[in-house]
């Protein structure tokens, strides 16, 4: 991002001034979210304020109005990040980001319609667990041998023989599980 602040021109206002100011769309919406974990609005502002760069660089789009954030803006920044190389989950929650900012937006009068409401998300392949490998396994048993614990021993040959992920072991009580003989 430049160095220099950007110029922001609210919807009605003739002159722009420079962000983040008390008009700025960007901090009043971090102002919205207000309750949220602090890296949580940190994550949002870093997303908005890479489209509104983005934005800028294009034709017409300095210095930055609310009415520049289009359907065709949101789906053309979502290219630039897939050719920027950036993976599908992350340009998922790009648009996850444009789709809230977009409802507080429209909610606040500053569009009329949300530009990320109908834009395609980006498919996100989840992937399968998998397997240890031989060098993995052997890692894990030397481990097991140093701890010398039967404890440690059953939890490690439990998750790893019905395949149990880490999350589903640490919450896994003694009235989960069904023995059967």
């Amino acid at each position: 991002m430049p160095a220099t602040p950007l110029t922001i021109v609210p919807p009605g206002r003739g002159r722009p001034h420079e962000a983040p100011g008390p008009d700025d769309p960007l901090e009043a919406f971090a102002r919205h979210l207000g309750g949220r974990d602090p890296k949580t609005v940190a994550a949002y502002l870093t997303v908005l304020r890479d489209l509104v760069h983005w934005l800028t660089q294009r034709p017409g789009g300095r210095p930055f109005r609310m009415e520049l954030l289009t359907a065709t803006a949101v789906r053309g920044y979502l290219e630039h990040l897939q050719t920027a190389g950036r993976a599908p989950r992350t340009r998922s929650k790009a648009l996850s980001v444009l789709r809230r900012f977009g409802r507080w937006a429209v909610d606040e009068g500053l569009l009329r319609r949300n530009p990320a409401a109908g834009v395609e998300r980006p498919t996100v392949v989840a992937l399968a667990p998998t397997e240890l490998t031989a060098d993995q396994r052997y890692v894990l048993g030397v481990l097991l041998e140093r701890a010398d614990s039967r404890r440690l021993d059953a939890v490690v040959a439990l998750a790893y023989w019905a395949g149990l992920r880490i999350s589903e072991v640490a919450t896994l009580s003694v009235s989960g599980v069904e023995c059967t003989t």
